[in-house]
């Protein structure tokens, strides 16, 4: 079949057909098994039935009523929608999914559009390295390859992904399924994961909500996060808020990293804050402020808050603290902020952000050697 003017629609199945160059629009229906050869630049071919053959490069194809098609060629624009089926064989391809019950496998470095922001889009994916955008409210993208980037636009959805990089952009929100992937936060939505390795690294100031187990949460300067799960290790950068539920946890504090908070509204009592590198025992002075613990870097503005330590209900986030040096501090907490005070109370100069060591006092230094221990 011979097609050459644009608006020609043929119906036929199993057949060849060539689409003659200057044709700019074109429809095929029936049954598939057709062979398509376009010579031209094609605006719009219409495709339905299964298992055709395009070779087509530069043109926009879009598959109808559940169509599945092998395509040849590069820079094409594919559309499918509803229990579509493609394969290509060239990069250099963009394929837009609408609707539900869609697969493609791709050359790898293809870009995927998942979703509009009217719709939804479901879709698995075979092949690596590509760059999807998932859009629309509760799409789904199923990936099995590696080298997959995401960025996740639309509220609710849903992507299946592993070792890849993940972008939750702003008003987006996400359940993300998939070992080690990279997720960059700058949603003030819930982001739940499900496999271990993922690391979250929350860029956008305001109240996050992250559910995750056995990963980890960066906590850039102004973001505050509930953090639902256990077995995390979460990093304060700066002016950070981490309310956490979980148990096991752990958080990383140190020098410049502002004033933080640890809170735990339904409490746990098996985390521990590591002060990192080049800090000791010597840089942190311990300070009640209420029911809160308040702990201060020496010389230094920065200060790490425990709500509720000294309150009991709920038990506190935090148990115990452990230095570079490997001391750890647990049990003698009460003690060593009561030998601090005393100090505080007869030294009324002393001031522990403008101090550049901790005092050399004897009773205070043997309190410290006794509260922190290996």
């Amino acid at each position: 079949i011979d097609m050459t003017a644009s608006g020609e629609k043929v119906n036929t199945t199993g057949s060849a057909i060539t689409i003659e160059s200057g044709v700019t629009t074109a429809t095929i229906q029936g049954d598939g098994s057709d062979t398509i050869n376009v010579v031209g630049s094609l605006t719009a071919l219409s495709l339905s039935g299964q298992s055709n053959t395009v070779t087509m490069t530069g043109g926009t194809l879009t598959f109808v009523n559940g169509a599945a098609a092998t395509v040849n060629g590069k820079s094409n624009t594919i559309n499918e929608t509803n229990a579509s089926d493609v394969i290509t064989k060239d990069s250099g391809n963009i394929l837009n999914v609408t609707g539900s019950n869609n697969t493609a496998t791709l050359a790898d470095g293809s870009t995927v559009n998942v979703g509009t922001s009217s719709q939804s889009g479901i879709v698995t994916l075979t092949g690596n390295s590509f760059n999807i955008k998932e859009n629309g409210s509760s799409s789904n993208v199923v990936t099995s390859g590696t080298g997959m980037v995401l960025d996740i636009l639309g509220s609710n959805n849903r992507a299946t992904v592993a070792s890849g990089k993940i972008t939750v952009e702003a008003g987006a929100s996400a359940n993300l399924s998939g070992d080690s992937n990279a997720i960059t936060d700058r949603s003030t939505g819930t982001i739940t994961t499900s496999g271990s390795g993922n690391t979250i690294d929350v860029v956008s100031s305001g109240a996050h909500s992250i559910s995750m187990t056995a990963g980890s949460v960066k906590l850039e300067s102004g973001a505050n996060a509930t953090i639902t799960g256990n077995n995390d290790t979460v990093t304060l950068l700066g002016g950070n808020t981490a309310t956490v539920t979980g148990t096991g946890e752990t958080y990383m504090f140190g020098t410049g990293a502002g004033q933080d908070t640890i809170a735990a509204p339904r409490g746990n009592n098996t985390g521990v804050v590591d002060f990192g590198t080049n800090l000791t025992d010597e840089n942190l002075w311990l300070v009640q402020s209420g029911n809160n613990l308040q702990i201060d870097i020496l010389g230094t503005k920065d200060s790490l808050t425990i709500n509720d330590w000294f309150g009991g209900t709920p038990v506190a986030a935090v148990q115990s603290f452990a230095t570079t040096d490997g001391l750890k501090l647990d049990s003698q907490v009460a003690q060593l902020v009561s030998a601090m005070a005393s100090y505080s109370s007869h030294n009324t100069g002393f001031n522990p952000t403008s101090a550049t060591q901790m005092p050399s006092d004897t009773t205070l230094q043997n309190a410290i050697a006794a509260a922190w221990h290996h």
